[in-house]
């Protein structure tokens, strides 16, 4: 990278934070993301140590002006005072309406914790549902129960009113008791759900068992249904603004992943994004050991320079393609001008585009914003790949 386009890079203000809590009472077989459920009180304190040493860290490195906090996991919802250094740290840069966001599983939703969370300044609760069949929970290997769900959703509606979400996962239950989740948190008045299929991840116990014949996955045809059924029940009550999420209010943290917005993420298995105006920007992420994590000292000037990250050393093409399929995939769509201005890439629609055009499926308004037709949203993929090639 030029120097000239280094100072610019370094200079600019970070608005959104990913801290990431790796530690579960138990492990969910489908979960993919870095979590142990083989910890110690002593390791959760020089974990929590270490988030605060790395924060302090890229304080140092870059100005700080949050918008938005997002604490995920793991299972963030089994720990609350652990968090009052790293509010006390973050207390200056916090914007006053700053969307400070806790994932939560149901077995831990109490008033008292509830309370402890908002002294602390989280002003919004994601809860991980998933769904309320009991076979499927078990399936699932979820640690709560339909009637713990069910608690915790009115305890959340109480005291997270303004800002609440919850996650589902369709695929691994019926169709007919699929809609009975959707109207089961119909009834709750919340201001969020995202809905995902479930994934047979390589590393996880479901997709181990995928691969060795033990169970199979779920029907492609299934899941499209059930991906519809949400649709037509979600849209009665919220606006659909991207593939898998429907909000009264949307989550600005998620929304800057999609936009290409920088972010910082801390943890162990934490990405971050650092974008740059005339850029590729660069990703990273931690090592995804939390004892690896926690052990190394923060003995760096800089973050980018320490030996639990993994810079990825991108181009414009990597740009590009990142960005088209986070974009096409939301309501804003993708700018063509921007896309000309970071990558040189020109727009030239091929045929199969220009009748995707022509048809609806794909539309272009004055400000150069190429958006994708909610109904096509389903196929986001193979449509990246198809506007991709009108890029040359």
């Amino acid at each position: 990278m030029h120097k000239k386009t280094q100072e610019t890079f370094y200079s600019q203000t970070i608005e959104h934070i990913y801290l990431h809590v790796p530690f579960c009472s138990a492990l969910c077989h489908y979960c993919d993301f870095a979590k142990t459920a083989n910890y110690t009180l002593d390791l959760t304190a020089t974990y929590f140590k270490r988030l605060a040493d790395h924060l302090e860290l890229w304080r140092q490195t870059f100005p700080l002006r949050l918008h938005t906090l997002y604490i995920g996991g793991g299972t963030p919802s089994l720990f609350t005072k652990e968090y009052e250094p790293l509010f006390v740290s973050l207390a200056p840069f916090l914007q006053a309406n700053c969307e400070i966001t806790l994932e939560a599983n149901p077995q831990d939703i109490s008033k008292g914790n509830l309370q402890q969370w908002q002294e602390l300044g989280i002003n919004r609760l994601s809860l991980g549902v998933q769904t309320f069949a009991a076979d499927s929970l078990r399936f699932l290997q979820r640690q709560h129960d339909s009637k713990q769900a069910f608690t915790a959703l009115e305890l959340i509606a109480e005291h997270f009113a303004g800002s609440n979400s919850v996650d589902l996962i369709y695929g691994m239950q019926s169709l007919s008791e699929w809609r009975q989740d959707l109207r089961k948190i119909s009834s709750f008045p919340l201001q969020h759900v995202s809905c995902y299929n479930l994934t047979y991840e390589p590393r996880t116990p479901l997709g181990r068992a995928v691969a060795r014949g033990r169970i199979r996955r779920g029907d492609d045809d299934l899941a499209t249904n059930m991906y519809q059924q949400a649709v037509d029940t979600l849209n009665r009550n919220y606006t659909h603004y991207e593939v898998s999420n429907w909000g009264k209010q949307r989550s600005r943290h998620n929304f800057c992943y999609w936009q290409d917005k920088s972010y910082i993420g801390i943890g162990s298995g934490a990405h971050g994004y650092l974008s740059h105006p005339r850029a590729e920007g660069w990703r990273y992420a931690y090592t995804s050991n939390e004892r690896k994590f926690s052990r190394l000292p923060v003995n760096s000037s800089s973050p980018l320079q320490l030996e639990t990250l993994d810079i990825d050393k991108r181009d414009t093409s990597d740009w590009l393609l990142e960005y088209l399929a986070t974009g096409l995939r939301c309501v804003e769509g993708v700018n063509i001008a921007r896309i000309a201005t970071k990558s040189n890439h020109r727009w030239q629609p091929t045929d199969a585009v220009q009748e995707a055009l022509n048809a609806g499926q794909l539309s272009i308004d004055s400000s150069q914003q190429l958006r994708l037709a909610h109904t096509e949203w389903l196929r986001e993929q193979s449509w990246t790949l198809a506007v991709l090639n009108s890029f040359i």
